[in-house]
């Protein structure tokens, strides 16, 4: 019976040894293929293609799912812990000083909910955490970014988040997703005659809003006024999600539970803004006691880039956010301006995890809306403002009943 270190120390060849027999194509080759490309959406035709992997790619897989059992089993052991997914982020367990960069949320090295290792505050030690109810983010081994800030533990190929949760769907939610272009619509041209709050309002009259998400927003507060000031109906608190992204939901409907914000991309040299990050709200519904977990994310540019801390591992990064933020009874719902298009790595990498709901057309297709729970849901474009001047992107809405 070979040793577990043995089985490690071979598992690597075999990845190799499958992995040489799989052509590489390069993602904008791979993106004009639609026939036989990727699963994905085609890019000249929105529709969705899918391929059945040829045999090498099932051994691929195959190891890929062996080598990851092993390591889970030698974390359990302590002999190894991908918990904290961003290795460069995290101390030592034993370390016996955390307080001072652990303490502030929004840090890159913030701890989530769901990590399994957490700085106690008043001990100022690494202890590790209860995390059975949270959905979780398991790991191969193996980063995407290595040795980049963004770095980020690659899950299992088949580890998808995409099975609503079990019951009977009675409650509807509707969300909304706007980009606000903000330094042209409103400090330039003013708003624009509450041209984004009249949008809001006029589409929420037949079935208000549950939550919004708003990218580029540099006063969410402002927005709710304009949107209250043109006829928006009912009870709105706001988050702020850092890096000009925000959310707000109805708190007549939704109790806040938990929120926060990390750090997932870097937009690329080539036109760099800085870090993006996602922000998540956890809500529970007043009446049947439904839980939501609401994510918006303004992502890396230049648009649909890769490599680096723009492409997958930004989507990966997503991923392991929701993975210890989520718990196992929520339903997910994931939107935002992605500053990527269908075919782009971090839209295919995406939706391998969770299922496509739907997609905006400007900037050619870089708004996105995700779920868990997309069987039935409806997307809707509605336009880039009310007023005499708008967004440069749609807003976009989306229907579920959870």
């Amino acid at each position: 019976m070979p040793t577990r270190l043995a089985v490690l120390l071979l598992l690597p060849r075999l990845l190799l040894a499958a992995a040489a027999a799989v052509p590489v194509v390069p993602e904008a080759e791979a993106a004009s293929r639609c026939s036989a490309g990727a699963t994905g959406r085609c890019p000249a035709t929105g529709e969705r293609v899918t391929r059945t992997p040829p045999a090498t790619e099932q051994l691929l897989l195959q190891t890929a799912a062996a080598k990851a059992l092993v390591l889970s089993k030698a974390n359990r052991s302590g002999v190894a812990s991908c918990d904290g997914g961003i290795s460069r982020r995290r101390r030592q367990q034993s370390m016996s000083s955390c307080r001072r960069r652990h303490s502030s949320p929004g840090l890159t090295d913030s701890d989530l909910p769901g990590d399994e290792w957490q700085c106690d505050q008043g001990s100022n030690r690494m202890v590790q955490a209860e995390v059975a109810d949270f959905v979780g983010y398991p790991c191969t081994g193996t980063q995407k970014a290595a040795n980049l800030w963004c770095a980020v533990d690659m899950p299992p190929e088949d580890w998808a988040l995409k099975t609503c949760p079990t019951g009977t769907p009675t409650t509807p939610v509707k969300v909304l997703t706007y980009n606000l272009f903000w330094w042209n619509l409103f400090d330039i041209n003013h708003g624009s005659e509450r041209s984004a709050g009249r949008l809001i309002a006029r589409t929420s009259r037949q079935e208000p809003y549950d939550f919004m998400a708003f990218q580029e927003c540099d006063d969410r507060e402002r927005v709710l006024m304009d949107a209250r000031d043109s006829g928006l109906q009912g009870e709105y608190a706001t988050i702020d999600g850092g890096r000009a992204i925000a959310m707000a939901y109805r708190t007549s409907s939704w109790r806040l539970l938990d929120h926060g914000s990390a750090d997932v991309g870097e937009d690329s040299q080539d036109q760099y803004y800085g870090r993006r990050a996602a922000m998540w709200g956890r809500f529970e519904h007043r009446e049947d006691g439904r839980t939501v977990l609401f994510m918006n994310h303004h992502g890396p540019l230049k648009v649909s880039q890769g490599g680096g801390c723009t492409g997958s591992a930004t989507a990966l990064n997503i991923l392991r956010v929701i993975g210890k933020t989520a718990h196992t009874g929520d339903a997910i719902i994931l939107v935002g301006d992605f500053n990527a298009q269908a075919w782009s790595s971090r839209i295919t990498e995406l939706e391998k995890r969770l299922s496509w709901v739907f997609s905006g057309l400007a900037m050619g297709g870089v708004d996105h809306i995700y779920s868990n729970c997309a069987s039935g849901a409806l997307g809707q474009v509605l336009g880039k403002g009310d007023g005499w001047k708008g967004s440069d992107h749609d807003a976009l809405s989306a229907t579920f009943t959870i």
